[in-house]
């Protein structure tokens, strides 16, 4: 049996989810419980959080979104260095197992957020929906729906390397 855990890093949370086998079977935005620290504390805690919800779960392979600069004034670059220091932390909690990381570009190319996420909606069963809906409050569900997508991309990656191979 393979376990994927796919994260969506934040310093305040993070959407997560787990693929059995390849199907998604659980999916969650995963709270920090430090609420206004920032540094390396605040990581070692966000990935304290996202290493208890896969607590249980033997993880083979961890897929997380690593931060890009994008250089048109889109909020503050610093963020960008919270998002890789608990991206850090959770490969450290997580250890050993496979682990990937891809820039937002590299797993969803330049498509605006909001027209990326109603395309993956779309791809969505009913049970992957009801998955959704029951992650997070909808005001976060987006980043729960990221971890999902980067899942998906990264199955549908394997799958097209295996017809390849073979």
């Amino acid at each position: 049996m393979s376990i994927l855990l796919v994260v969506d890093p934040g310093l305040r949370g993070c959407g997560a989810a787990l693929f059995f086998d390849g199907a998604l079977t659980f999916a969650q935005y995963v709270r920090n419980p430090t609420r206004e620290d920032r540094g390396p504390a605040a990581w070692r805690d966000m990935a304290e959080a996202v290493r208890l919800f896969a607590q249980g779960h033997l993880i083979d392979t961890l897929v997380l979104e690593v931060p890009q600069v994008y250089t048109r004034g889109k909020g503050d670059p610093g963020d960008l260095i919270e998002l890789a220091g608990v991206d850090g932390a959770i490969l450290g909690r997580l250890m050993p197992v496979q682990q990937y990381g891809y820039k937002p570009r590299e797993w969803k190319g330049s498509v605006p957020k909001d027209i990326h996420h109603a395309r993956v909606r779309k791809t969505l069963t009913e049970a992957e929906r009801q998955i959704l809906e029951n992650s997070a409050p909808a005001s976060l569900r987006h980043n729960v729906l990221d971890a999902i997508a980067l899942g998906k991309w990264w199955l549908a990656q394997q799958a097209k390397a295996q017809r390849e191979v073979v």
